[in-house]
């Protein structure tokens, strides 16, 4: 056994819905255009960027020398506060010894031309935490964090990954010595064991599972220490903060930046025309999980995708009206990291919606097959089964009293679970309900954007199945 500490990266991706200060980075990684990134929580929370921006510079060092030489006072240097203690420190003090001074200078710049040993950060739940600046040997568990990883030019360095990247790895993992990868099995309920025997620097989780791997005792017994970024806060967490954080960690700022550009032009192509519209203006949607009565009609319960999820968020950005607002009870989600909730149907049985949207996840947590879900993804080619289990929606007798079976469509796992952070999924439904809107918006070709942002070699003309029209 190892107890060699590790850090544990934990990246998920929800579209953030609400959340103001949107902005396109410059060519340097610097926007001179006024925007706060510190009003938005999306800046970079690495100790030393003490102007709260997205990158470390000269412009932190400005800060801190004029700190010291009395130009500024304390009032003028951004704080965070760490959760688990609720302390709070200030943004400026590098090496954390609870003043700012020249040393933290030192340590910046060890950070910046990475000469340094270690940077320390507010992770996305508020967690304060250190990691190597020399990342050799990673971890990773879903779908996620292996395309964030991509995103970031490292997924070389897989040594460990959960069964459902390993049975995807012709995918998931592609540059990666997948004869090498050790298989730590469910990333819900992980060999801990393995994951240590694999000797990785950090492990990349894309969710934060709580007693699973923050407060597991057999985690704390192997030694892992967890960084836990939070997606499921929407104005303390989103893809630019994770992306951010990552072009950090990893040492490929240039890349987390692309990404950020990418989807923060992606966000604003969507929000420009979609923000101001009336609820009256928006199609009335019921995103469901196909699941539950879907699946199986003696199952008396539906699925639901609350707002804090990407689900309900790519409705949203896409101009659309979450039906599910209008229940006249109140729903309290499930224990994290559960991003959704059984209702029965009574309710949903009695409402009229303009178009159903049902969520397929084919290759669960744990690795395994969900069997009733039609086959869709990267690694599959032949579309009959998605298309049979689509025109299926229409005979549901509930359903279709409901909204019309030319309205209903079945929506990819991969686009919620990878790295977009929701973009795809905003974008294919705004593709459905606003065709008047986006009348030159291809999904497909949006999707091979990303794709080729990512670097993966994978042709979507030849390969794939995430969406099909109905007829």
């Amino acid at each position: 056994m190892n107890n060699k500490i590790m850090a544990m990266v934990v990246v998920a991706i929800i579209v953030v819905a609400g959340v103001g200060a949107y902005y396109v980075l410059s060519d340097n990684g610097n926007d001179d255009g006024g925007i706060d990134l510190v009003s938005s929580g999306n800046y970079l929370k690495i100790f030393g960027n003490a102007n709260g921006d997205d990158i470390l510079d000269s412009k932190d060092i400005e800060i801190i020398q004029s700190y010291v030489d009395g130009n500024i006072d304390s009032s003028d240097l951004i704080e965070v506060t760490e959760s688990d203690r609720n302390e709070t420190y200030y943004l400026a003090d590098a090496n954390l010894d609870g003043s700012v001074d020249v040393q933290d200078i030192q340590v910046l710049n060890g950070i910046i031309d990475r000469t340094g040993s270690e940077m320390s950060l507010i992770d996305t739940f508020g967690h304060l935490v250190t990691v190597p600046l020399s990342i050799e040997r990673i971890a990773c568990d879903y779908f996620a964090t292996a395309e964030l990883l991509q995103l970031v030019g490292v997924q070389s360095k897989i040594v460990a990954a959960s069964n459902a990247l390993v049975v995807l790895q012709d995918y998931y993992l592609q540059g990666a010595n997948t004869d090498k990868v050790v298989n730590f099995n469910s990333r819900t309920s992980p060999d801990f064991e393995a994951v240590a025997e694999a000797d990785p620097d950090v492990w990349v989780v894309s969710e934060d599972y709580g007693p699973v791997y923050g407060n597991n005792t057999d985690a704390v017994v192997v030694g892992l220490d967890t960084l836990v970024f939070d997606f499921d806060n929407i104005e303390a967490s989103s893809p630019v903060h994770s992306a951010l954080l990552a072009g950090y960690i990893f040492n490929n700022v240039d890349k987390a930046h692309q990404y950020v550009n990418w989807y923060l032009e992606k966000w604003n192509m969507l929000h420009s025309k979609t923000a101001d519209l009336s609820d009256s203006e928006r199609p009335r949607v019921l995103y469901t999980g196909y699941s539950g009565y879907i699946a199986d009609q003696s199952n008396r319960t539906l699925r639901v995708f609350l707002d804090n999820t990407v689900c309900w968020q790519a409705v949203e950005l896409a101009g659309g009206y979450n039906i599910i607002d209008d229940a006249p009870f109140e729903i309290t989600p499930s224990t994290r990291p559960t991003s959704n909730v059984n209702i029965d149907l009574e309710w949903i049985s009695e409402q009229k919606y303009d178009y159903l949207f049902a969520h397929c996840t084919r290759y669960t947590g744990s690795g395994g097959i969900t069997a009733y879900v039609p086959d869709h993804g990267y690694t599959c080619d032949d579309p009959s089964d998605y298309i049979e289990s689509q025109k299926g929606l229409g005979s549901i007798e509930m359903l279709s009293y409901s909204c019309s079976p030319d309205n209903m469509y079945l929506t990819p796992g991969d686009y919620m679970n990878g790295a977009s952070g929701g973009i795809l999924s905003a974008i294919l439904v705004a593709c459905v309900i606003h065709p008047d809107l986006f009348p030159d918006l291809d999904l497909q070709e949006e999707h091979q954007e990303y794709i080729d942002l990512m670097g993966f070699d994978y042709d979507l003309s030849q390969h794939g199945v995430f969406f099909v029209e109905n007829n």
